[in-house]
């Protein structure tokens, strides 16, 4: 299964995703993120 995911994925993106949810920074950016897709939408109508 491990080599499975490494064909597929770059190595270190498992550990990276698991680690995701529980990243203050991931969700800060992440929020972020969501909020500049906001303002681009809002722009662009």
């Amino acid at each position: 299964m491990t080599k499975k995911t490494r064909t597929h994925r770059s190595p270190g993106f498992h550990k990276k995703e698991n680690s995701f949810t529980n990243d203050p920074a991931w969700k800060e950016e992440a929020s972020l993120q969501s909020e500049i897709e906001t303002i681009l939408i809002a722009k662009s109508s």
